[in-house]
């Protein structure tokens, strides 16, 4: 459970904290397994023999982070843009919540988001003022938080507890730290090791942001890993190529056996039987002969075990392998889109899950924004969120040989500023670059050059 519900109203007492912490405990092992895995620290690495003489090759593959990575890649590879609507109070809102977000460096930020929110099934954004009194917002691992929402059918933010451990290095102890964020002001506890009650640090500060200021990124409704589902066969896939190495190392440490012989002896004429050491088994029986004793592999079998394993891991996680061979670089943008299907199915989830985190976290900042105007201008108008509109593109591998042919093939009906955004690796702006070819224009009538004949006029319009 990533949400508690709790009735409108609730007092957030020390008790109460204490007792919420202790519940997520187990959601918090959760989240913490699922990051190990995205570190690739597997479960096959905890793996033991009951015989310590046998190979155990312990053979981690981490399938996690490449799922998580180029998932969060093509969803947020490329940076997110924002349009906002054609006014002056929002255009300067806008303004200055991209000066903000080029503060905060948000792309690298909403990476981080989906990155956590892609291993976790969800992931947390702080919103405080630092010391230059400038708004910032920060990615906190979603295992140190407890979120907290009303029990109405809006699910609205009621607190969000964030609890860490920090280590003392002079005495050996951990402390435990929490921060309570309400709707008005954050309030500071400690807990200190050995003893059983939480103490409150300092007085309870405001923040301005008019709410809670935490803002949840849900991966997906049920708030699930992209590779949760697929551990049990990432598992299964580990101890199959584990197994694997075990017997190839059963195969070069094979026991040599001697048949109808007491076997060989050493420089002082006695005989080994040190048959660990030497690998060497010793049958005194009639017939003589020599032969090694090896294990033999179904090496077929084998593989397409492993085969079927790798399959089934992509399939189900929806993310496809692309060093596949129905990836190469000749395939066609609409083959290409067809094979990432399912890849897009899954970020179709994934963004509008996002979107309303963003919304939440432009509304925020829409709010401390507005409180610090009125602290100057008790008139000025309050900013309103809603007025900005993020623009999300997917970071897949494009043919600009079929971009150009599609530019130069659309009917003259749509405006050049539109085919423009066709190219938008070469033409990023394309505003910009109909201003520029404005300015060329005008330079060569001004010159006395006939400009090259167009098949619209630059905005699009019949000449």
């Amino acid at each position: 459970m990533f949400k508690y519900k709790m009735p409108k109203g609730t007092e957030m007492t020390p008790k109460l904290i204490e007792s919420l912490m202790e519940s997520h405990k187990a959601e918090k092992t959760r989240v913490m397994q699922l990051f190990e895995y995205y570190e690739n620290h597997n479960s096959i690495l905890n793996r033991k023999m009951k015989d310590s003489d046998k190979p155990n090759n312990k053979l981690p593959h981490p399938y996690a982070a490449y799922i998580t990575n180029l998932a969060t890649g093509y969803f947020v590879g490329e940076p997110i843009t924002y349009t906002v609507e054609a006014d002056e109070q929002a255009q300067k809102f806008y303004d200055e919540l991209q000066s903000i977000n080029k503060y905060n460096d948000e792309p690298k930020h909403n990476a981080t988001l989906a990155k956590y929110a892609s291993i976790a099934g969800y992931s947390f954004e702080l919103l405080y003022t630092d010391t230059s009194k400038k708004t910032r917002y920060k990615a906190i691992k979603p295992y140190e938080v407890v979120y907290i929402v009303d029990s109405t059918l809006e699910e609205a933010p009621l607190y969000a507890i964030r609890y860490y451990d920090l280590k003392n290095f002079e005495t050996g102890k951990s402390d435990t730290y929490v921060e309570v964020y309400g709707q008005k002001e954050v309030t500071y506890y400690v807990k200190r090791d050995g003893e059983d009650n939480l103490i409150k640090t300092t007085d309870s500060v405001e923040h301005h942001f008019n709410d809670v200021p935490v803002c949840i990124y849900e991966n997906n409704e049920e708030g699930i890993g992209d590779f949760e589902k697929v551990i049990h066969l990432i598992n299964s896939y580990d101890q199959a190529q584990s197994d694997t190495a075990n017997d190839f190392e059963y195969f070069t440490d094979a026991y040599l056996a001697f048949y109808g012989t007491e076997g060989p002896v050493d420089s002082n004429d006695n005989e080994d039987v040190d048959m660990k050491e030497n690998r060497m088994l010793i049958f005194p029986e009639n017939g003589s002969k020599a032969e090694w004793l090896i294990k033999n592999i179904n090496d077929t079998a084998t593989e397409n075990y492993k085969n079927r394993l790798d399959r089934d891991i992509h399939k189900f996680s929806m993310v496809p392998p692309m060093t596949d061979e129905n990836f190469a670089g000749n395939v066609s943008g609409e083959a290409m889109k067809y094979k990432l299907l399912g890849l897009e199915t899954l970020t179709g989830f994934k963004e509008q899950s996002f979107r309303m985190g963003l919304a939440r976290r432009n509304e925020l900042i829409a709010n401390t924004l507005s409180f610090k105007n009125q602290v100057i201008n008790k008139n000025l108008p309050t900013y309103d969120y809603t007025v900005i509109e993020p623009v999300f593109t997917r970071n897949i591998p494009k043919n600009n040989k079929e971009l150009v042919e599609m530019f130069n093939n659309l009917s003259q009906d749509v405006s050049h500023e539109t085919r423009l955004t066709l190219l938008s690796d070469i033409v990023p702006d394309p505003k910009a670059e109909i201003e520029k070819l404005k300015k060329e224009e005008e330079k060569e009538i001004q010159k006395g050059v006939t400009y090259p004949e167009q098949e619209g006029d630059i905005d699009g319009q019949e000449q």
